[in-house]
């Protein structure tokens, strides 16, 4: 009489195997895609950023990569010495096949002095922390217009600069607060 008890307990290991591959064959659920936010292609910027002693005689052209089309993407301008206002945060153009748009920007009217020294920054992202673009951005290009006969005052604050003005020695203190 052990067979019948055998076949019964095998019956059973038999049917939990089965019940327990049957939840193991059900695909995992697809993952959320990553979001990836507007992007600079920084090979494909006219005039190339950088300093620029003439402002370009069309527009300032950029390239932008789009990851996701359904994801916002705005832009905005600003020069960061001057009272140039900048732009509200405007929507990139239609993203087409290949996930570029070209956005096309002038900048004139009486804000801008030609004669005067400007920081002409670009920023594009998906959200901003601020109305009109300025900061949050995920990618950033500037231009430092420099016109003839203009003494410009630079100063380095990046990760790899030493943070002084470019007159200054090498052993000068840093800027620290206030505007320049």
């Amino acid at each position: 009489m052990l067979i019948p008890g055998l076949l019964a307990a095998a019956c059973a290991i038999a049917a939990a195997i089965g019940a327990t591959s049957a939840c193991l064959t059900d695909p995992p659920p697809d993952l959320p895609l990553v979001q990836q936010p507007p992007a600079i292609d920084h090979n494909a910027i006219l005039p190339p950023e950088g300093t620029i002693t003439a402002l370009p005689t069309g527009d300032f052209t950029l390239s932008i990569s789009v990851a996701d089309p359904t994801q916002p993407c705005q832009w905005s301008v600003y020069d960061s010495d001057s009272n140039l206002q900048p732009y509200e945060c405007k929507a990139c153009p239609t993203v087409v096949a290949s996930g570029e748009v070209q956005v096309n920007f002038s900048i004139s009217g009486a804000t801008f002095n030609p004669t005067l020294c400007h920081h002409i920054v670009f920023v594009v992202g998906s959200t901003f922390a601020d109305p009109q673009c300025r900061s949050g951005g995920s990618d950033v290009v500037n231009w430092y217009y420099e016109p003839a006969n203009a003494s410009c005052v630079s100063y380095d604050a990046s990760a790899l600069g030493d943070g002084a003005f470019a007159d200054a020695g090498s052993d000068a203190l840093p800027v620290t607060g206030g505007d320049l």
